[in-house]
């Protein structure tokens, strides 16, 4: 009589059937696999490598009630019954000491016509807790794409708003678009837990430090936003930059700017302060007169969008030699320092 194995191994001239089984035997106590066998009037033939959070049965002839227990047995012991009667295979999950079990139970029929039933049980707990690591970031993705483009279309609208013109509208939006990128580039390479504020300044200054100049200092802690706050609060440096850069200390070749950050208390909470402090060797009117136009919208971001968008508040004077915005908003769980 021909065996299985015979279809699924080769062996040499000599080899006994017992070394095989001997091999496989090992191999399969090295695996996650555990088998199962019992006759066709549900007594168990052997039980092969069954998962430590279960006890060896002490029994002559155990049930699936006495080896699993009341819940998990029952459920055992119901699907087999179903796969006696249809004689296909089925698969149901188990759970022990929160660890997860697929097991495929699968009619065997013998020689003298009855019919085995062979279970085996593979631990799924890694897998499991990998999809489910894969679909929290796949909805993490989503949300946060939404935002983003909700962020976008803010922009875009308002800044067709205050456009007089499509070649203004393209470069306004460009600007503020790069900017969302610079941002959005540090906040994904923290797999989105956020950014340090020394980064995220950097990166959106580079772009408007004079050339052969020394850096626009940045000072105080370097603390770490929330991907939220890494987003709005780079919008509120590029806006700051691009108005010096027009007309203020940046567009005359000087970088006499300081950019500070600090923990605080505001509202009786943790709390982040940001401040751009900008000293200008010339009158700021020009800056002044661009900023009370009513088509200007970085004043919108600074006092309003940004602000609003961390739950915090904003100061924004222009005085006649400098620039001064303050911004203040609470720590939340998500920006506690990493």
């Amino acid at each position: 009589m021909r065996h299985l194995t015979d279809n699924l191994t080769w062996k040499s001239p000599g080899q006994v059937d017992a070394d095989i089984r001997n091999y496989l035997g090992r191999a399969l106590l090295e695996t996650a696999v555990c088998v199962m066998v019992q006759d066709s009037v549900s007594h168990y033939r052997f039980i092969a490598n069954l998962p430590d959070c279960w006890e060896q049965p002490s029994s002559r002839h155990p049930s699936d009630i006495e080896l699993f227990g009341d819940d998990i047995g029952g459920r055992l012991k119901a699907v087999k019954k179903d796969v006696s009667a249809q004689k296909k295979p089925a698969t149901i999950e188990i759970e022990c000491d929160d660890r997860i079990f697929k097991v495929t139970v699968q009619p065997v029929r013998q020689p003298d016509d009855s019919v085995d039933l062979m279970s085996t049980m593979i631990e799924m707990t890694d897998e499991k807790h990998r999809e489910k690591i894969l679909k929290a970031l796949l909805r993490e993705v989503s949300h946060r794409s939404k935002n983003l483009l909700a962020i976008i279309h803010s922009i875009a609208s308002q800044t067709a708003r205050n456009s007089s013109s499509l070649p203004a509208f393209l470069a306004k939006f460009t600007g503020r678009l790069f900017s969302l990128a610079q941002s959005q580039d540090l906040v994904t390479d923290s797999s989105w837990r956020g950014a340090f504020f020394a980064d995220l300044a950097r990166a959106q200054l580079v772009k408007y430090t004079p050339p052969n100049s020394a850096p626009i200092e940045i000072r105080g802690e370097n603390v770490h936003l929330s991907p939220n706050a890494a987003l709005h609060v780079g919008l509120a440096i590029h806006e700051l930059a691009v108005n010096s850069a027009s007309y203020g200390a940046l567009s005359r070749g000087s970088t006499a700017v300081e950019l500070e950050s600090r923990r605080t208390r505001w509202r009786d909470a943790d709390s982040i302060e940001i401040v751009w402090s900008e000293d200008s060797s010339s009158d700021m009117a020009e800056w002044r007169e661009n900023d009370e136009d009513k088509r200007h919208f970085g004043s919108v971001v600074l006092e309003r969008v940004v602000p609003l968008a961390v739950g915090g508040m904003s100061e924004y004077d222009i005085g006649r030699s400098g620039v001064r915005y303050r911004l203040v908003f609470p720590i939340g769980s998500e920006e506690a320092e990493k």
